[in-house]
């Protein structure tokens, strides 16, 4: 049965392949917010967010310590302090947001940063947007608020904290790109989370200096170091797929793949936390999946006629 297993992989295309590592890495990531949602119980987000990227950059650049090509010039190495610290911001509200919020519903949200993205892309890159491309942000803005409201409740404002966490995530996209030809993706993830570990433990420092709870450092334990370290190891994992899945085949094609998340996330939030999405955040869900998916389609087909 394995021999077939490995026959079976050897005939795929690289298009094929990369779909299925990109599958993987989308079951991977949602395993980080479980494990950053276990530790906000004692940990604060910032700490845990300051940790994880710090880890991630000591295994990172053990990986490229050979490399010659790790220090970019100065204009890159400013658009990647950048990205770290977009990247920070958006860790730092996702993992706030998993303190109060169920992890299906934090996903389900954060999933309209395509839609910001594309508003950020024309607002600030000067990228033109078609009448389909705006409905699209409008119905997947619906189907957030659809999940958001149910919630509002009984979490209040903290419901829109993924909602911050998808922007700067956006904006984090928005400042890299272009970037590729300059910089190799292990390279860029290395630096990127060498900065943003810079950032989170700068608001740290901030708030041990003006007593500021949320975001003080508190004491670990051996088992929390442990979770650290795991999450560490699985987001070097799941992106070191996505960036090996990208160099494959193109980014338009992979893209719809990041909704599978909801999927895995809906599973941990199950099992691990006896968190099951309701009725109404499953309808907002799927509109947000929806207006992303419409999107990328269309992007595509206008992509296939330009050729």
């Amino acid at each position: 049965m394995l021999q077939r297993l490995l026959h079976h992989t050897h005939t795929l295309s690289p298009t094929e392949k990369s779909m299925g590592i990109i599958t993987l890495a989308m079951f991977l990531i949602p395993g980080l917010d479980a494990i950053a949602k276990l530790l906000t119980a004692d940990l604060s987000p910032i700490q845990i967010g300051c940790v994880r990227f710090g880890l991630q950059a000591l295994l990172l650049g053990t990986l490229l310590i050979r490399s010659d090509k790790i220090l970019p010039a100065r204009h890159v190495l400013l658009r990647l302090m950048m990205a770290g610290f977009w990247i920070a911001g958006s860790a730092g509200f996702l993992f706030w947001g998993l303190s109060y919020l169920p992890l299906a519903n934090n996903t389900a949200i954060f999933f309209v940063e395509p839609l910001i993205l594309m508003l950020i892309s024309a607002a600030l890159l000067g990228e033109s947007i078609q009448r389909y491309q705006y409905l699209a942000v409008i119905v997947g803005l619906l189907g957030a608020m659809v999940v958001i409201r149910p919630n509002w409740e009984a979490y209040g404002a903290a419901a829109l904290l993924p909602l911050l966490a998808a922007t700067c995530f956006a904006s984090h996209v928005a400042t890299l790109r272009h970037l590729s030809s300059h910089i190799g993706s292990l390279a860029s993830q290395f630096w990127i989370s060498l900065f943003a570990c810079m950032w989170m433990a700068l608001a740290v420092l901030s708030g041990e200096l003006f007593e500021i709870e949320f975001l003080q450092w508190r004491a670990m334990n051996m088992e929390q170091s442990s979770l650290l370290l795991l999450m560490a190891v699985v987001a070097t994992l799941a992106f070191g797929l996505v960036s090996i899945a990208l160099k494959r085949a193109p980014a338009s094609l992979l893209a719809p793949f990041q909704y599978l998340e909801i999927i895995s996330a809906t599973a941990l939030g199950y099992l691990i936390f006896g968190d099951y999405p309701d009725g109404l955040t499953w309808l907002g869900t799927f509109i947000i999946l929806g207006s992303g998916l419409y999107l990328f389609y269309r992007e595509r087909r206008t992509q296939q006629l330009l050729r």
